[in-house]
């Protein structure tokens, strides 16, 4: 017994290295690309404003954290199509179904790779391309490592770190899911079906607030700043484990079911 599961241990490590290896030859430019924005961004401003006024203009903190979830979402919108939108293919698609791992093995390794391996990469390449600006004094202000979201969004009392991180996998999951699913243009499809599922959200929304007292639902139970706070907090929980659930649900029964 203790045979098999060492075996089926390291059956999975090898595979998940394989997978690894291939995801980085084709996203690693990419990558590099957008984990140094905050390094070529700044140059050209300050180039640009060097040449027109003959000073060197810094980058704010403001700027530069929008510049932050900007670069996010090309690492949202770009990685699982690169990374994993060959699966979809017939012939690159069969190779991959053809390697000694089992669905579930490739199904986790490809939630590390997309969940913690691909995140873990951009954010060091990209804080530390930030640090080097404002260290050196081209970019203003603090580097965005030491910034706390929460002065900005007082409502909820999370972490930034694990904000910024769960909105990443809410998103991420669902372009992971267009890409086994649309075989061309994926990730225009992807943003397609995003948009109809945000209109579809808010008419339902809509529907259910019609047939709601708004004003009595927040005098009797929001009323407080603290119970406000509380219930931001329980929709940001609650909304984001169901959409994790399902969408993770969703890339399974794709993997098991993708035939060629």
């Amino acid at each position: 017994m203790k045979t098999s599961k060492a075996m089926i241990d390291n059956r999975f490590l090898k595979y998940f290295r394989l997978s690894l290896g291939r995801v980085s030859s084709r996203y690693l430019p990419t990558m590099l690309v957008i984990g140094t924005i905050p390094i070529s961004i700044g140059i050209i401003v300050g180039l640009i404003n060097v040449i027109f006024t003959g000073k060197w203009v810094q980058m704010e903190e403001i700027a530069r954290m929008s510049i932050f979830f900007a670069s996010l979402m090309i690492l949202i919108m770009s990685f699982p199509a690169y990374a994993f939108g060959f699966i979809t293919a017939k012939d690159s698609g069969s190779e991959w179904a053809l390697v000694p791992a089992s669905k579930f093995e490739k199904f986790a390794s490809m939630n590390l790779i997309t969940l913690v391996a691909a995140p873990l990469v951009f954010v060091l390449l990209y804080f530390v391309s930030d640090f080097l600006m404002t260290s050196t004094g081209l970019s203003a202000g603090r580097p965005l490592v030491s910034l706390n979201v929460n002065d900005y969004v007082t409502e909820v009392h999370i972490s930034q770190y694990l904000i910024i991180y769960l909105t990443y996998v809410g998103n991420v999951l669902f372009f992971l899911l267009g890409a086994l699913i649309f075989k061309k243009s994926k990730v225009v499809f992807t943003i397609l079906c995003l948009m109809a599922l945000n209109i579809i959200t808010g008419v339902v929304a809509g529907l259910v607030g019609v047939n709601i007292n708004i004003e009595d639902f927040l005098k009797n139970y929001v009323a407080t700043a603290q119970r406000f706070t509380l219930f931001v907090n329980a929709i940001f929980w609650i909304s984001t484990v169901v959409s994790v659930g399902v969408l993770e649900s969703l890339i399974w029964l794709r993997i098991k079911k993708i035939t060629y």
